[in-house]
């Protein structure tokens, strides 16, 4: 990572780049195993709205390949 951080000063893209490493030693809230502790905030899209993204993308889904990836998200998420 020292490596990375000193060619970041000499490169034009790596000067935009910043690496945070963060370890943690404690766990201080119980964790489910069927739970991800990343699920706060919003609920997650619903179809029309994933489609609608992919259309802002330039991607040319149909109402099914929305509604599929929706539902293989939604499933995992909970």
């Amino acid at each position: 990572m020292r490596t990375w951080h000193e060619e970041a000063k000499n490169r034009g893209i790596g000067r935009k780049l910043r690496l945070v490493v963060v370890h943690s030693t404690k766990l201080y809230i119980p964790l489910s195993v069927n739970k991800s502790p990343f699920n706060v905030g919003l609920p997650p899209f619903n179809s029309d709205q994933v489609q609608d993204l992919a259309q802002r993308q330039g991607l040319d889904w149909s109402a099914e390949d929305a509604q599929q990836l929706t539902g293989f998200v939604n499933r995992n998420t909970y």
